[in-house]
Protein backbone atom coordinates (compact mmCIF):
# COMPACT_ATOMS: atom_id res chain seq x y z
CA UNK A 1 0.00 0.00 0.00
CA UNK A 2 2.82 2.36 0.61
CA UNK A 3 3.55 2.79 -3.12
CA UNK A 4 0.13 4.20 -3.92
CA UNK A 5 0.10 6.55 -1.12
CA UNK A 6 3.66 8.04 -2.11
CA UNK A 7 1.66 8.14 -6.08
CA UNK A 8 -1.22 9.66 -4.27
CA UNK A 9 0.52 12.48 -2.16
CA UNK A 10 3.76 13.84 -4.50
CA UNK A 11 1.34 15.96 -6.19
CA UNK A 12 -0.13 17.42 -2.66
CA UNK A 13 3.17 18.57 -1.69
CA UNK A 14 4.53 19.84 -4.88
CA UNK A 15 2.18 22.77 -4.13
CA UNK A 16 3.78 22.95 -0.35
CA UNK A 17 6.75 25.66 0.71
CA UNK A 18 9.63 23.87 0.64
CA UNK A 19 9.88 23.26 4.55
CA UNK A 20 6.56 21.52 4.24
CA UNK A 21 7.96 19.71 1.20
CA UNK A 22 7.20 15.94 0.33
CA UNK A 23 10.81 15.34 1.59
CA UNK A 24 9.72 17.01 4.76
CA UNK A 25 7.11 14.33 4.90
CA UNK A 26 9.67 11.65 4.18
CA UNK A 27 12.18 12.56 7.19
CA UNK A 28 9.06 12.52 9.22
CA UNK A 29 8.21 8.78 8.58
CA UNK A 30 12.12 7.65 8.74
CA UNK A 31 11.95 9.22 12.28
CA UNK A 32 9.20 7.16 12.69
CA UNK A 33 10.87 3.95 11.79
CA UNK A 34 14.00 4.67 13.76
CA UNK A 35 12.20 5.41 17.12
CA UNK A 36 10.21 2.23 16.65
CA UNK A 37 13.23 -0.04 15.81
CA UNK A 38 14.83 1.73 19.30
CA UNK A 39 11.90 1.11 21.15
CA UNK A 40 10.65 -1.92 20.05
CA UNK A 41 7.36 -0.46 19.02
CA UNK A 42 5.02 -1.35 16.35
CA UNK A 43 4.25 2.16 14.46
CA UNK A 44 2.07 1.57 11.33
CA UNK A 45 -0.74 3.94 12.33
CA UNK A 46 2.32 6.28 12.93
CA UNK A 47 4.23 5.30 9.43
CA UNK A 48 1.60 6.43 7.29
CA UNK A 49 0.10 9.17 9.62
CA UNK A 50 3.58 10.95 8.75
CA UNK A 51 2.99 10.38 5.28
CA UNK A 52 0.13 12.72 5.15
CA UNK A 53 0.27 14.56 8.11
CA UNK A 54 1.15 18.20 6.08
CA UNK A 55 -0.34 17.13 2.91
CA UNK A 56 -2.25 20.39 2.93
CA UNK A 57 -0.47 23.63 3.58
CA UNK A 58 -2.84 26.94 3.81
CA UNK A 59 -1.49 30.36 4.66
CA UNK A 60 -2.32 32.02 7.76
CA UNK A 61 -4.94 29.33 8.85
CA UNK A 62 -3.88 27.38 11.80
CA UNK A 63 -5.16 24.30 11.97
CA UNK A 64 -7.08 24.18 9.22
CA UNK A 65 -4.62 22.49 6.84
CA UNK A 66 -3.85 19.73 9.86
CA UNK A 67 -8.11 19.29 9.45
CA UNK A 68 -7.83 19.13 6.09
CA UNK A 69 -4.79 16.77 5.69
CA UNK A 70 -6.25 14.47 8.50
CA UNK A 71 -9.82 14.22 6.42
CA UNK A 72 -7.43 13.60 2.90
CA UNK A 73 -5.97 10.52 4.80
CA UNK A 74 -8.92 8.93 6.06
CA UNK A 75 -10.79 9.31 2.91
CA UNK A 76 -7.64 7.63 0.97
CA UNK A 77 -7.04 4.92 3.65
CA UNK A 78 -11.48 3.98 3.03
CA UNK A 79 -11.01 4.15 -0.62
CA UNK A 80 -8.02 1.54 -0.19
CA UNK A 81 -10.43 -0.77 2.40
CA UNK A 82 -8.38 -0.31 5.54
CA UNK A 83 -10.44 -1.25 8.17
CA UNK A 84 -11.84 1.49 10.93
CA UNK A 85 -9.73 1.26 13.47
CA UNK A 86 -7.18 2.30 11.29
CA UNK A 87 -8.13 4.77 9.50
CA UNK A 88 -9.50 6.81 12.58
CA UNK A 89 -6.44 6.36 14.42
CA UNK A 90 -4.64 8.03 11.47
CA UNK A 91 -7.21 10.73 11.34
CA UNK A 92 -6.74 11.51 14.78
CA UNK A 93 -3.28 10.96 15.06
CA UNK A 94 -2.22 13.25 12.49
CA UNK A 95 -4.89 16.27 14.24
CA UNK A 96 -3.70 15.60 18.25
CA UNK A 97 -0.12 15.07 17.14
CA UNK A 98 0.26 18.79 15.48
CA UNK A 99 1.65 22.11 17.18
CA UNK A 100 -1.04 23.51 15.90
CA UNK A 101 -3.16 21.94 18.45
CA UNK A 102 -0.73 21.13 21.36
CA UNK A 103 -1.49 21.20 24.77
CA UNK A 104 0.83 20.26 26.96
CA UNK A 105 -1.33 19.69 29.79
CA UNK A 106 -2.91 17.35 27.41
CA UNK A 107 -2.36 13.59 27.29
CA UNK A 108 -2.50 12.05 23.45
CA UNK A 109 -5.50 9.07 22.92
CA UNK A 110 -2.68 6.53 21.47
CA UNK A 111 1.22 5.78 21.08
CA UNK A 112 0.70 6.21 17.85
CA UNK A 113 0.17 9.85 18.33
CA UNK A 114 3.04 10.03 20.42
CA UNK A 115 5.60 8.20 17.84
CA UNK A 116 3.96 10.71 15.17
CA UNK A 117 4.23 13.71 17.67
CA UNK A 118 8.63 13.12 18.17
CA UNK A 119 9.10 12.15 15.09
CA UNK A 120 7.74 15.30 13.35
CA UNK A 121 8.82 17.68 16.41
CA UNK A 122 12.86 15.80 15.98
CA UNK A 123 12.25 17.30 12.30
CA UNK A 124 11.68 20.62 13.55
CA UNK A 125 14.65 20.98 15.77
CA UNK A 126 18.25 20.92 15.23
CA UNK A 127 20.06 21.20 11.46
CA UNK A 128 17.21 20.33 10.25
CA UNK A 129 14.55 22.69 11.93
CA UNK A 130 17.16 25.68 11.25
CA UNK A 131 16.92 24.71 7.23
CA UNK A 132 13.40 24.93 7.85
CA UNK A 133 12.82 27.50 9.07
CA UNK A 134 15.66 29.70 6.66
CA UNK A 135 13.67 27.86 3.61
CA UNK A 136 10.19 29.49 4.96
CA UNK A 137 11.70 32.42 5.94
CA UNK A 138 13.17 33.33 2.68
CA UNK A 139 10.04 32.20 0.79
CA UNK A 140 8.05 34.76 2.64
CA UNK A 141 10.62 37.06 3.10
CA UNK A 142 10.97 36.89 6.60
CA UNK A 143 13.75 38.34 8.05
CA UNK A 144 16.27 36.54 10.58
CA UNK A 145 16.06 39.43 12.96
CA UNK A 146 18.68 40.64 15.38
CA UNK A 147 19.12 39.59 19.28
CA UNK A 148 17.99 40.67 21.67
CA UNK A 149 14.75 38.34 21.36
CA UNK A 150 10.98 40.48 21.10
CA UNK A 151 8.64 38.13 21.93
CA UNK A 152 6.16 38.98 19.66
CA UNK A 153 8.23 40.19 16.36
CA UNK A 154 7.91 38.28 12.87
CA UNK A 155 11.44 36.99 12.12
CA UNK A 156 13.17 33.61 11.76
CA UNK A 157 15.51 34.17 14.99
CA UNK A 158 12.05 34.97 16.94
CA UNK A 159 10.72 31.18 15.74
CA UNK A 160 13.15 29.98 16.64
CA UNK A 161 13.08 31.03 20.23
CA UNK A 162 9.53 30.83 20.61
CA UNK A 163 8.68 27.42 19.05
CA UNK A 164 12.36 25.34 18.26
CA UNK A 165 13.83 26.05 21.61
CA UNK A 166 10.51 25.15 23.98
CA UNK A 167 10.22 21.37 21.90
CA UNK A 168 12.56 19.73 23.88
CA UNK A 169 10.51 19.41 27.11
CA UNK A 170 7.44 17.53 25.05
CA UNK A 171 8.83 14.80 23.86
CA UNK A 172 7.55 11.08 25.10
CA UNK A 173 10.09 8.61 23.83
CA UNK A 174 13.25 8.55 25.67
CA UNK A 175 15.17 7.90 22.42
CA UNK A 176 13.91 10.54 20.96
CA UNK A 177 14.41 12.62 23.86
CA UNK A 178 18.26 12.04 23.71
CA UNK A 179 18.46 13.21 20.00
CA UNK A 180 16.03 15.62 20.53
CA UNK A 181 18.74 17.16 23.50
CA UNK A 182 21.58 16.81 21.06
CA UNK A 183 19.57 18.97 18.43
CA UNK A 184 18.36 21.63 21.51
CA UNK A 185 21.92 22.08 21.73
CA UNK A 186 23.44 22.41 18.73
CA UNK A 187 20.55 25.58 18.44
CA UNK A 188 21.51 27.11 21.54
CA UNK A 189 25.13 27.26 20.16
CA UNK A 190 24.20 28.17 16.56
CA UNK A 191 22.16 31.27 17.70
CA UNK A 192 24.87 32.38 20.98
CA UNK A 193 27.29 31.90 17.78
CA UNK A 194 24.62 34.46 15.80
CA UNK A 195 24.61 36.58 18.63
CA UNK A 196 28.62 37.26 18.77
CA UNK A 197 29.03 37.64 15.43
CA UNK A 198 26.25 41.05 15.05
CA UNK A 199 28.11 42.44 18.39
CA UNK A 200 31.54 41.85 17.64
Amino acid sequence: MYEKIIKFIKPFYKKNTLSHDYSHAISVYENVKRICKKESLEGEVAKISALFHDIIQLKDKSGEDVVASAAIAKDFLIRQGVDKETYDQVHTSIIESSWDFFDKSKKLSSMQSYLLRDADFLESIGTHGLVRVFSYSGENRIVFGFPPFIEKENTAYNHINNKLLKMKDYFHFKTALAEAERRHKYMRQFLDQYSKETKW
